[in-house]
């Protein structure tokens, strides 16, 4: 996953070192200036290492996959491309996100039984194999994302209590008409309205 100055750099089938240095000259960026996100697992492992072999720094995460492939499509998150292996509902929800902010992303299924792969044919994909394009997996601009962090994390502050105010929440909200971002603070009153 990219955002939208690389947004048309990155290619699935290609091999990952490809993608990094691809997208490093769609940014303009040098080797070691780039970033790129990947989760902290043993079948990444192989990944890590030929994107460190480049000169790019390696940010490695635990759990919350969708706002780190989210951060990619954000330039203020430093973050400039995303990999993994993951979850294909995250993988979705993911894409939603990327599409409503003008980034890229490419995916691919994976399905590990026969019965997973006939429940891939039976929704329509007749190639459950076939690299996915963003279009594919969200099909209009017509979409929104919306999202409010209840833990901190790398995009949204968690909940916070302010004295005298109560319950404070970040959010971020984008949508696919006008390609903005927006981040939200809500404050939720403690007092009693009447």
């Amino acid at each position: 996953m990219s955002g939208r100055t690389a947004a048309g750099f990155i290619d699935l089938e290609a091999p990952l070192v490809d993608n990094v240095i691809h997208t490093a000259r769609a940014l303009g960026k040098r080797m070691e200036h780039m970033t790129v996100m990947i989760q902290y697992r043993e079948r990444h492992q192989q990944a890590i290492e030929a994107v460190r072999a480049t000169g790019a720094r390696v940010r490695l995460f635990d759990d919350g996959d969708v706002t780190c492939a989210i951060a990619a499509a954000i330039e203020s998150s430093g973050i400039d491309l995303f990999y993994g292996i993951g979850g294909a509902p995250e993988g979705v929800i993911s894409a939603v996100a990327i599409q409503c902010l003008g980034g890229e992303m490419q995916a691919r299924l994976l399905p590990a039984t026969t019965f997973e792969h006939e429940r891939c044919v039976g929704m329509g994909l007749s190639d459950p194999n076939r690299v996915l394009t963003l279009r594919d997996m969200v099909a209009s601009d017509e979409c929104i994302f919306a999202a409010t962090g209840t833990t901190p994390g790398l995009l949204l502050n968690g909940i916070t209590t302010e004295s005298g105010l109560g319950a404070v929440t970040h959010s971020l909200l984008t949508n696919g008409q006008p390609n903005a971002v927006h981040f939200i603070r809500t404050v939720h009153s403690s007092r009693e309205v009447g």
